[in-house]
């Protein structure tokens, strides 16, 4: 899902981007941005992982693999976080498929 999510944030990158070397300019400061929820579940327990921990696209990766560490397996929160990453990826996909349809996007 990670891996998903980050794919299609890089796509829109070079599609706006006029080179490789300017896509990848574009592309770590975006990358830096995803690890910050990360930083975020460090300071809740487990137990106090809400709802919203699970529908946030990608704090909800790392909500999950904290309860799966800590041996907490809820079945709901892993599919509500699949199902939002999915939703998420693929509106991200849609958009980035409109931008390639577009001359003025690609022939920069």
């Amino acid at each position: 899902m990670y891996a998903m999510f980050c794919a299609s944030i890089l796509m829109m990158t070079s599609i706006v981007a006029k080179t490789v070397k300017e896509a990848n300019s574009y592309a770590s400061p975006i990358m830096m941005l995803t690890m910050f929820p990360a930083f975020f579940t460090t300071s809740v327990g487990v137990n106090e992982l809400g709802l919203y921990h699970f529908v946030i696209p990608i704090l909800n990766i790392f909500s999950s693999y904290k309860e799966l560490l800590y041996g907490v397996v809820n079945f709901e929160h892993i599919l509500i976080t699949v199902l939002s990453n999915l939703a998420v990826v693929f509106v991200l996909f849609m958009i980035s498929r409109v931008m390639f349809l577009k001359d003025k996007w690609v022939m920069n």
